[in-house]
């Protein structure tokens, strides 16, 4: 809605040595260098020795030039308190994509640069009244929903009320989808390419009331936020500022949150339904209306998903054609063909050992051939019971507190469900959903599934509940 940009009331004068350092070196050129560390928390000139100076001077003159060299952390860090401390100098947008270049370039390498330039570009583009830089930054949204304190700065909208799904992916739900059993390597793209897309169809506004749209042009939760500029950086007191915002938050919307969590399961729910997985996520409460829209979308879908259906099962059968080719011809258990077969095989080694008699420990007669032992076979008895136990022992274990609620759904005790879920400070649904990621993970798929009467476990899984339990209480 609005910001405000005051000058600080600090009158200290701890880094005017570095702001002179700084404009004295601003315009020397650096020369071919060696590489040579550098480490320290807070970087400035006077820290370092000769050679990293040299060095420093030499990948600033790269790094202006788009070549990013090797560079340790402090030299990284070190160029940015230049740049912000010297923007008064410099071009404002030549400034701020140099910011940008720089945490695309060595976020990844180095998180510490990622984490503080999330704020600072912020905090420049605001200072300076410059639009956000979406679509240069666009590779690094998952770190930069991850890590910074104003997300919302980054959201790209698309008008009144509307944000870019794949923003709202990130920024407003608190499933991750990422984690999901269906997030297999070669699955996780489509995932998230139809869970934005089925999102960005909720979005699209035809001009019928729709709940997520009307929640978020009149709900969402409205914030104030008061921050001193360039935190964490080594700034001077004539660049710092007091920076006040006042925006619509949907990272602190919870029924927001909610909602968009729900649509993700929805969504996903679906794609599990194509790709055959007979398990579903539980969803607390989506309305019909976004149900529908959804369900249009995949619908809208499905002749491309049976195209690719078709083709995997025709690759599928004429692989299988092609390798009844190599089968072994199947024929009954014969005990008459056995023996015979061991027959031919004793006398082949009768044969070899006369053959090879020099060369091998001999046997003196065919008596004595016939008579040898063979060494016997050792059984190994493996009890149906122990199969799985180790997971399962893991499973309790992680388990913990969850057990109570584990057994109040077995027994479709809602009462139980609730009082378990208060002990543990979480609603139902959250017990429900880390129970189940705990399941997928430890013993291959969820076990609590909502049957339109409450939550319930599956009744594939009710022996193994029943014993998991049993062991529990053991």
């Amino acid at each position: 809605h609005e910001v405000k940009i005051y000058a600080t009331d600090s009158k200290y004068n701890f880094y005017d040595r570095f702001f002179d350092d700084a404009v004295r070196l601003r315009d020397k050129i650096g020369e071919d260098s060696q590489f040579v560390p550098f480490f320290s928390y807070t970087p400035q000139y006077s820290q370092m020795n000769r050679a990293q100076l040299a060095y420093y001077l030499w990948w600033r003159e790269n790094a202006r030039q788009g070549v990013y060299l090797n560079a340790d952390y402090s030299y990284v860090l070190l160029y940015l308190y230049e740049i912000i401390n010297l923007s008064e100098f410099s071009d404002k947008k030549e400034t701020l994509d140099t910011m940008c270049n720089i945490w695309l370039r060595y976020g990844d390498e180095h998180p510490f640069v990622s984490k503080y330039l999330g704020e600072w570009v912020c905090d420049f583009c605001l200072i300076n009244r410059l639009p956000v830089p979406s679509e240069k930054l666009r590779p690094l949204y998952p770190s930069i929903m991850k890590n910074c304190l104003i997300k919302e700065f980054y959201v790209v909208g698309g008008g009144a009320g509307k944000v870019c799904a794949d923003t709202l992916v990130e920024i407003a739900s608190a499933y991750d989808y990422r984690k999901s059993r269906c997030a297999t390597d070669d699955r996780l793209p489509i995932l998230r390419k139809h869970l934005v897309g089925a999102l960005d169809h909720v979005l699209s506004d035809d001009g019928v009331s729709n709940p997520l749209l009307d929640g978020m042009r009149n709900n969402v939760a409205d914030n104030t936020a008061i921050r001193t500029s360039y935190s964490g950086a080594l700034c001077t007191a004539r660049i710092r500022r007091k920076i006040e915002i006042r925006y619509y938050s949907f990272s602190r919307s919870y029924e927001l949150r909610y909602l968009i969590s729900d649509i993700m399961k929805y969504s996903e729910n679906r794609l599990r339904k194509i790709w055959g997985i007979k398990s579903r996520l539980s969803i607390y409460a989506l309305p019909t209306s976004i149900k529908k829209r959804i369900d249009e979308y995949f619908d809208s879908l499905a002749p491309t998903f049976k195209a690719e259906q078709i083709s995997r099962e025709i690759n599928k059968t004429s692989s299988a054609e092609y390798e009844k080719l190599y089968d072994i011809p199947r024929v009954p258990l014969s005990p008459e063909n056995a023996s015979r077969i061991e027959e031919n095989s004793w006398e082949t080694t009768k044969i070899l050992i006369e053959t090879f008699g020099n060369d091998t420990e001999s046997v003196s007669d065919e008596t004595n051939l016939g008579k040898t032992e063979r060494p016997k076979e050792e059984k190994i008895n493996v009890s149906p019971e122990d199969e799985g136990s180790e997971q399962e022992t893991d499973f309790i274990t992680a388990l913990g507190d969850k057990a109570e609620f584990l057994f109040a759904v077995l027994n479709k005790n809602t009462a139980l469900q609730r009082e378990s879920a208060t002990r543990l400070s979480m609603l139902s649904e959250a017990v429900v959903d880390e129970i189940n990621e705990l399941a997928a993970d430890m013993l291959g798929d969820i076990l609590i599934e909502d049957d339109g009467e409450g939550f319930a476990v599956i009744e594939d899984y009710r022996d193994t509940v029943e014993d998991i339990l049993e062991k529990q209480r053991k």
